[in-house]
């Protein structure tokens, strides 16, 4: 059996409860996830508000533990791969440390890989090339303070990509922005992708983000959150003009959509089930 690329995501049984704001009460955030995420691929994660997005992906970057099943990056756990420096993440806020320059904020992370390991993941050359691809050259110098939302959001993703990780995780990472800035920042983080190969994981809101980014959709289910579909889009990358107007485009949005909202309908119910239990829990005492 050939070894596993690095780069490979295998979640086999993912589970994760939390306790409650009462002691007696579970929160199941996922329930018995199997996903495989293969190399070099864009993978986009949907559902419902709190159906398990961002536990997801704090699982796959070892940043959570499972309550069940595993998470595999090539053939380390998840923790040992965070601990070998195989993930880059971009959260929804950008993050930055106020007092830092942006090239030192881009650069801090290399420099916390030579604290722990004695060696540069990156030097100051490829910090400046990747402020130069995200279009930031003449902002090396300048504090977080002084940028716009999109331009902070550029350091993110370059900080992230210029460790040169197997895997990128993104937590709804354009979700504060406006819209034309929004598009900017798919081009931009397309055009990274194409360069770097990471294998990325991006959770999102946004039907037509998704479908313009993704090589596959994965929609989870209300709480506890499962994969309800699992959809490969197949779109042409770099994104073509007028891309969005295309029959393609409309049938890959229409089958994500469809997905989503029988999602919704099953949370609607769950709910309802929930309720109906606790009145009548509630109405026997």
């Amino acid at each position: 059996m050939h070894e596993p690329s690095p780069a490979t995501v295998r979640c086999v049984g993912l589970g994760r409860t939390y306790r409650g704001s009462r002691r007696s009460e579970q929160v199941h955030a996922l329930d018995a996830l199997d996903l495989t995420l293969e190399p070099e691929t864009i993978t986009v994660l949907i559902g419902p508000s709190g159906c398990g997005k961002s536990t997801l992906l704090r699982l796959i970057g070892g940043l959570d533990s499972p309550t069940t099943g595993e998470v595999r990056i090539g053939n380390r756990t998840a923790d040992e791969a965070r601990q070998a420096k195989q993930f880059g993440f971009v959260p929804q806020a950008p993050t930055l440390l106020t007092w830092r320059s942006v090239r030192d904020n881009v650069r801090l992370l290399t420099e916390v890989n030579v604290k722990a390991s004695g060696k540069a993941s990156s030097t100051d050359a490829d910090v400046d090339a990747m402020l130069a691809a995200v279009g930031l050259q003449g902002f090396e110098s300048a504090r977080p303070s002084t940028l716009s939302g999109g331009m902070a959001q550029r350091v993110a993703l370059a900080r992230a990509f210029v460790l040169g990780a197997d895997v990128l995780l993104l937590d709804e990472p354009f979700a504060a922005l406006d819209e034309m800035t929004r598009a900017e920042m798919r081009r931009l983080l397309c055009e990274l992708w194409t360069a770097h190969r990471s294998t990325v994981v991006f959770s999102t809101h946004d039907l037509n983000e998704a479908v313009l980014l993704a090589d596959r959709v994965i929609v989870l289910s209300g709480r506890p959150g499962r994969i309800i579909a699992d959809i490969a889009v197949g779109l042409p990358r770099p994104t073509p003009e007028g891309l969005e107007d295309s029959s393609a485009f409309g049938e890959a949005l229409r089958e994500v959509r469809a997905a989503l909202r029988a999602a919704q309908h099953q949370t609607t119910a769950q709910h309802q089930t929930r309720e109906r239990y606790q009145t009548t829990v509630g109405g026997a005492q």
